[in-house]
């Protein structure tokens, strides 16, 4: 039985129009990126520091050549170094822009397929199960791109720079993700259970 929800109508060509905003966004993001590899021999990065443990230094010197021009950012408790182009910079910004889009552009699409499902009446369905289960590991999947991009933006700030301690304010980032994934799983547990007592029904009936 189909559903006249305004909601249901309007969440599947919301998610469609965010999935295609999420090709031509991370398309921008590659392109710009490599204007920018193309272009100039560094790559600026900020990272954030942690002002709580340390004094804030305002005279900040590399321990190496493949970086310059550091600065403290006060206001957003962060650091802005430049980095020479290299394969340990080219690399990680091209894997994460593009896994981040690639994992984001499949929750909207399952987002999507689901509310349609919804939508179309048939939400106790063995697909919905499979696309609520693809949602929560995509909400794994970004959270754990985030982590691991902000670990490895902290591991190469503290080989290049000394005596500054950085922030790891991403772990409680990552524990609202995890949160979601397991809310959704739970949802996706439901449906089965709920599609469960559908089967029994109809072949009782």
């Amino acid at each position: 039985m189909k559903t006249n929800s305004i909601a249901l109508k309007i969440l599947p060509k919301l998610f469609d129009v965010l999935r295609v905003l999420t090709l031509i966004f991370t398309g921008v993001a590659l392109l710009a990126a490599t204007i920018k590899f193309s272009t100039s021999d560094y790559l600026e990065v900020t990272n954030y520091i942690r002002v709580d443990r340390q004094p804030i230094k305002t005279n900040i010197v590399p321990n190496s050549d493949e970086v310059k021009d550091i600065n403290i950012v006060a206001n957003n408790a962060a650091v802005k170094a430049s980095f020479k182009r290299s394969f340990f910079t080219v690399f990680p910004t091209y894997l994460y822009l593009i896994s981040f889009g690639w994992v984001l552009f499949i929750q909207f699409r399952t987002f999507r397929d689901f509310f349609y499902s919804i939508k179309n009446g048939t939400p106790f369905d063995p697909d919905n199960i499979k696309r609520l289960q693809i949602i929560g590991y995509t909400f794994l999947g970004l959270t754990f791109i985030e982590i691991a991009k902000h670990i490895v933006m902290n591991i190469t700030f503290s080989h290049f720079i000394n005596d500054i301690r950085f922030s790891a304010y991403y772990w409680s980032v990552g524990l609202s993700g995890v949160m979601w994934a397991i809310v959704t799983f739970i949802i996706a547990d439901v449906f089965k259970y709920g599609f469960t007592l559908k089967k029994e029904n109809e072949e009782f009936v």
